[in-house]
């Protein structure tokens, strides 16, 4: 018969014995917050960007509909003013100004929409659009058109077109 191992209590081996067996066995994670915190910080500051240049392309694009949108009403209404040696289409530009967030004035082309027969009301439609300089280097372009609906204007519009800037 082999001698018998324990204290005869039913535990196998000293408790000093013991605590170094199951101290052996723990890890050492003194370093998994650091590991945690590389892997997620880079996650965290590409939805921080893609969110800031979200928002400064919205702000671009609503700037550039709102322009638009207030040249077309001007030149229907006939209060668009320009000053002389400049194209309208360049003082449409002028007026519609730089959207945040592009790389200058946005391109911009009129045009006065048929008048329906028997009736010399017509629309004026503006379009415009502008390139973006972003942080991804994609090519992204801005675009916009308003239409203006004039009713009885007593001579008809001085030309007809598409509007395809």
């Amino acid at each position: 018969m082999s001698p018998r191992r324990g204290n005869g209590d039913g535990r196998v081996g000293s408790a000093a014995h013991r605590g170094r067996r199951s101290h052996c066995h723990l890890q050492d994670d003194s370093g998994t917050a650091l590991v945690e915190f590389a892997l997620i910080v880079p996650l965290f500051a590409l939805m921080l960007f893609v969110m800031i240049q979200f928002g400064i392309g919205f702000a671009g694009w609503d700037q550039l509909r709102n322009g638009v949108q207030l040249v077309a009403r001007q030149a229907a209404m006939g209060g668009l003013v320009c000053p002389a040696g400049e194209t309208v289409e360049e003082c449409m530009a002028m007026k519609i100004g730089e959207p945040v967030g592009t790389s200058g004035l946005p391109t911009v082309a009129f045009y006065y929409g048929h008048p329906s027969p028997g009736n010399p009301s017509y629309e004026v439609v503006v379009c415009a659009s502008a390139n973006v300089e972003d942080i991804t280097g994609l090519p992204i372009t801005y675009s916009s058109r308003s239409a203006f609906y004039v009713e009885s204007q007593a001579q008809p519009p001085p030309s007809f077109g598409t509007c395809s800037p």
